[in-house]
């Protein structure tokens, strides 16, 4: 996997992740997909005894297999609202 990552913070606790990367993670004498590119970006905050965040995956809506015949999902999101230890 090669790639990178672009990551900012804001003095107010905001965080925001930017990740490209060339995957090829599967790999076989019968099947090979190539590389393929995963794109994601999460934002979130950390507040007082919280840290929401979002994540936005597969930005690129790449079909892809990590196991022969097993589609992963497409473009998706998701978030949580974690406790921070205070």
């Amino acid at each position: 996997m090669k790639g990178g990552d672009v990551v900012e913070q804001a003095s107010g606790g905001e965080e925001s992740r930017f990740r490209v990367m060339a995957v090829q993670r599967y790999q076989t004498a019968t099947f090979s997909q190539g590389a393929y590119p995963l794109v994601e970006w999460t934002v979130g905050r950390e507040f007082r005894w919280v840290k929401p965040y979002v994540q936005l995956t597969n930005l690129t809506n790449t079909k892809y297999e990590e196991i022969a015949g097993v589609a992963m999902p497409g473009r998706g999101w998701w978030g949580d609202g974690s406790s921070v230890e205070g």
